[in-house]
């Protein structure tokens, strides 16, 4: 059975690395990610910086976003807004969707993000983390 995790922003982010051991993760290994719809908001708005930051064409940023469409099932806010209010007094409220779908789904959230990793409402777990979890 394939392990199952949240992924944030930043852990989708580096999908775009085009060696990176996110991207080998999502490519070779079998797991299910999941993550708020708002993600893909976020990676939108923040297009540019990453072709920049990666080193991508525009045309190679698509092709990487289609993969990652098919590699991460987005929920919308109606699915897991229940589960907000149960997890609104998270440190920081800007990864409030991505703790609520956690909860909701009852799996794991992938973050890099140390502020994170002291919330007490659902497992936190970095890449490191996640690479021991898979045997990687």
């Amino acid at each position: 059975m394939a392990l199952s995790f949240v992924v944030d922003t930043n852990v989708l982010f580096t999908f775009f690395w085009r060696h990176s051991t996110t991207r080998k993760i999502f490519t070779e290994l079998q797991i299910r990610l999941f993550a708020p719809q708002y993600a893909l908001e976020e990676i939108r708005r923040y297009a540019e910086e990453i072709q920049n930051k990666t080193k991508i064409t525009k045309n190679e940023f698509e092709v990487f976003y289609q993969e990652i469409l098919k590699r991460v099932r987005f929920f919308p806010i109606e699915f897991y807004q229940d589960s907000v209010f149960e997890t609104k007094n998270i440190a920081d409220q800007k990864d409030i969707d991505f703790v609520a779908l956690s909860f909701k789904l009852g799996v794991p959230l992938w973050t890099n993000d140390k502020e994170l990793k002291q919330e007490k409402i659902i497992k936190v777990l970095n890449t490191q983390e996640v690479i021991s979890l898979l045997e990687y």
